[in-house]
């Protein structure tokens, strides 16, 4: 299928705009994590040094974690869900400018490969990270509650 200049013109604009959303959403990706790391470790800290006396404020600094922590699981699964519909649009656009398909993702258009690290996932594995510090901090903040109505164990 045969583009015209302005056709051209304006899918050449959307696919670096598509382009621009994907690094953009990709950078966001690794700084949930970094962001959510440092935070939680902060509350582990206050909850378990400083009120460690006050199991009260300690499980609401807890409670506060586990929520953190399942909403940027969350906003790493959105962000994630919009890159691949950006990826699939850069695809569209690539095929119909008849483009060589652009280094984005490994194991599709050509990104072969080449040992086993390369065919894992990071995002995946950064996701099921995320759900572990949601699962410890949940886990956490139940020992908690129970070290206040059996005492500690």
């Amino acid at each position: 299928m045969e583009c015209d200049d302005i056709d051209r013109e304006s899918l050449l604009t959307q696919y670096s705009e598509c382009l621009n959303l994907y690094r953009m959403l990709d950078e966001h990706v690794w700084q949930v994590p970094l962001a959510t790391i440092t935070i939680i470790t902060g509350i582990l800290i206050a909850a378990f040094n400083f009120f460690n006396g006050n199991i009260l404020l300690s499980n609401l600094l807890l409670f506060f974690g586990v929520l953190l922590s399942f909403t940027m699981f969350v906003t790493i699964n959105k962000y994630r869900f919009f890159q691949y519909y950006a990826i699939e649009r850069i695809r569209q656009i690539e095929r119909r400018l008849s483009l060589d398909p652009m280094p984005l993702v490994s194991g599709k258009d050509g990104m072969d490969h080449r040992n086993f690290l390369d065919s894992l996932k990071a995002g995946t594995w950064l996701n099921i990270t995320m759900f572990l510090i949601f699962y410890a901090l949940a886990v956490l903040l139940i020992c908690n509650i129970l070290r206040f109505f059996i005492g500690k164990f």
